[in-house]
């Protein structure tokens, strides 16, 4: 596929000495762009879309750089460095920031930006990867071209497919529409921890009956795991609290977190959509007989917000 290239910069090209570099600008969803530069030296660059000042003291390795003319998948990784002073850190990798945030890389003449730049390859990071140490960080580059892989039309199933619960129009083709908004219970402190700590806690300020907050939703305020987003998986009485996955890091008592009720994406029953008085927007066929049910291969009504990095540790020992 042609790319488009400034002539200036074209003209770079063709000398025997040359003063290019790479960019990589990484926009996590609802946050400031940053970004990571190939060379030894940072590099403050304007591309369209705000100012961005490219790191040097992470900067970063990408692999090669292969696209194909079909729907496979473009092999791009990206190899950062993480220094103190990096935009994003180690714990901020493992809770999710990065997963799924638009990237470009683009090719620039540092020595005189003004020549404009080549954008090498756009689209969306794959799940990041913690390296040794937390030193390393390393990303798939997916490229838009990986969004036609994707089924582009519904299936049929019993359970809604709104894919987050309280969204309104604008944020998901068909939103949920219900107001969230007075669901919240903020600042609720943890009192106790259970035996696991990463998952299982106390807040006994909770008044609620057994099973009240199931599903339910976290959002962590104050702590280590602040910032953390967690479904709840069962909720006992006297506020005791088992989240679906482990957090991070360990729960402490003190820490403090805001909760609400979640959607069973059920048409009827408990924390169903029957519950909130919403079936008008509900986006699944309840009608469906069960044999049909089986027959239709029921996928699942929504993806996770994220989970966050992974380490590849035991990779590279098993490739050592």
């Amino acid at each position: 596929m042609p790319k488009s290239i400034p002539i200036a910069l074209q003209t770079a090209y063709a000398e025997d000495s040359t003063t290019r570099c790479l960019l990589l600008r990484i926009e996590p969803n609802g946050e400031t762009a940053f970004g990571f530069t190939s060379t030894n030296r940072a590099v403050t660059y304007d591309d369209g879309d705000g100012s961005v000042t490219y790191q040097v003291m992470s900067g970063f390795d990408s692999s090669a750089n292969v696209s194909t003319a079909d729907t496979s998948v473009d092999n791009a990784e990206a190899t950062i460095l993480l220094l103190p002073g990096t935009p994003v850190s180690e714990a901020e990798v493992i809770a999710g920031k990065l997963d799924g945030a638009a990237y470009t890389v683009y090719d620039v003449d540092y020595s005189d930006l003004s020549k404009g730049h080549r954008v090498v390859n756009h689209g969306y990071l794959g799940k990041p990867k913690i390296g040794k140490g937390g030193l390393f960080l390393k990303a798939e580059l997916r490229s838009l071209v990986d969004l036609l892989r994707q089924t582009p039309w519904e299936r049929w199933q019993i359970m809604c497919r709104v894919k987050r619960f309280g969204s309104q129009v604008g944020e998901e083709r068909f939103p949920c529409k219900y107001d969230i908004s007075g669901e919240w219970i903020n600042s609720v402190a943890v009192t106790s921890v259970g035996v696991e700590s990463d998952r299982t806690f106390t807040a006994s300020s909770l008044a609620q009956a057994a099973d009240y907050f199931a599903p339910g939703y976290i959002v962590w305020t104050v702590g280590s795991n602040a910032g953390q987003e967690v479904e709840v998986e069962s909720f006992g009485s006297g506020g005791v609290i088992s989240t679906r996955f482990a957090l991070p890091y360990p729960v402490e008592a003190g820490d403090e977190f805001n909760i609400r009720r979640d959607c069973s994406r059920n048409w009827s029953g408990h924390n169903s959509c029957e519950t909130y008085a919403n079936r008008a927007n509900y986006r699944g066929e309840p009608k469906i007989k069960p044999a049909d049910e089986f027959n239709a291969s029921v996928p699942g009504a929504s993806v996770s917000p994220g989970s966050g990095g992974e380490s590849y540790q035991a990779d590279e020992t098993a490739e050592a």
